[in-house]
């Protein structure tokens, strides 16, 4: 499943151990399960999502369910 613009748009993100929200202009939440403890998330320029953990690992998500390990 692609990410939708409206969340694309959005940097406004709660963390909740391994979870990860992604909260749109209108309220509405994208649930993901990263399965790591997130010390943080953001957009890349090229619309992926790039994901670190608490123990430094880097994840660049395409969709909601396909990534790649940087």
């Amino acid at each position: 499943m692609e990410f939708t613009e409206n969340f694309k748009k959005s940097n406004n993100f709660r963390i909740e151990g391994q979870m990860l929200y992604i909260i749109d202009e209108n309220g509405k939440e994208l649930e993901l399960f990263v399965g790591f403890d997130v010390l943080t998330a953001r957009w890349s320029e090229e619309g992926r999502l790039i994901v670190v953990s608490t123990g430094g690992n880097v994840r660049s998500y395409e969709n909601e369910t396909e990534y790649i390990s940087i």
